[in-house]
């Protein structure tokens, strides 16, 4: 059996990596468009197409960009949030392979007192630690090849 210290330190180290790799599954869809407005915009710029275009040409197509990037912008930005602990929770346990929930097991409770239910809760709960020593985050799967069926992120 694990230390109580310990595996409470993995778990939270855990969890906070399941929560980034949450995070990065939902930030970086959104943060595609930006990306890709800026992508275009430099190679729009490096292009040298901006000094061929008469000044209110020139200005216009800076004010689109600015838009198209405000835009986006707006968008992604509503995406951009940490994920909630209990979501983090579930991803671990998924990841790991491990029925049950026993993370949510750590953080219950017995209502009684009776002695042969408390050492059947104990037994439980040791179950639930042991299972808890192959904890393990997988890599962020954030699928943005399926939101861009035409590939254009290769640009």
């Amino acid at each position: 059996m694990t230390p109580p210290n310990r595996l409470a330190t993995r778990l939270a180290r855990r969890t906070r990596l399941a929560r980034l790799a949450l995070w990065w599954e939902a930030a970086w869809p959104a943060l595609w468009p930006p990306l890709g407005v800026i992508g275009l915009f430099v190679v729009a710029a490096l292009s040298g197409l901006p000094l061929l275009l008469p000044p209110w040409l020139h200005l216009a197509l800076l004010a689109g960009f600015a838009a198209a990037l405000a835009r986006t912008g707006q968008r992604a930005l509503r995406h951009l949030h940490l994920p909630a602990l209990p979501a983090a929770e579930r991803r671990l346990e998924r990841d790991s392979g491990l029925p049950h929930r026993p993370i949510a097991t750590l953080g219950d409770r017995p209502t009684g007192n009776d002695p042969v239910a408390l050492a059947l809760w104990q037994a439980h709960r040791r179950r639930a630690e042991e299972r808890l020593s192959a904890l393990r985050v997988a890599p962020p799967r954030p699928g943005l090849a399926a939101r861009d069926p035409r590939a254009l992120r290769g640009g």
